[in-house]
């Protein structure tokens, strides 16, 4: 949405289940889930028909844990089990965009 040179914007992305080997092993599986995103910021023309926009992105913007994936190996114990590899929580990236 723009509304003055100011944008606003909301987005999810949504993951299917995941299983970490092709036997679909349970103690393996990442169950189905999404995240959040949001930004915002503000545009505006400049000289000759160029134009600057300030934009900040806030990923994850609930803060969900959940895992990317992950492999099968061998823990300390001998025991063949599930690694899981954690997503980002949330973090923010702000950007500066010149179009001349």
């Amino acid at each position: 949405m723009l509304w003055n040179g100011v944008m606003l914007a909301a987005e999810t992305q949504q993951f299917g289940e995941i299983f970490l080997d092709n036997g679909e092993d349970p103690s393996g599986r990442i169950a189905p889930h999404g995240v959040l995103n949001l930004s915002g910021g503000y545009r505006r023309a400049l000289a000759s028909g160029a134009e600057a926009a300030l934009v900040l992105r806030l990923f994850n913007a609930l803060d969900r844990r959940y895992e990317t994936g992950g492999y099968f190996d061998y823990d300390a114990a001998g025991n063949y089990v599930a690694h899981f590899v954690p997503a980002a929580t949330r973090h923010a990236i702000a950007q500066l965009d010149v179009k001349f």
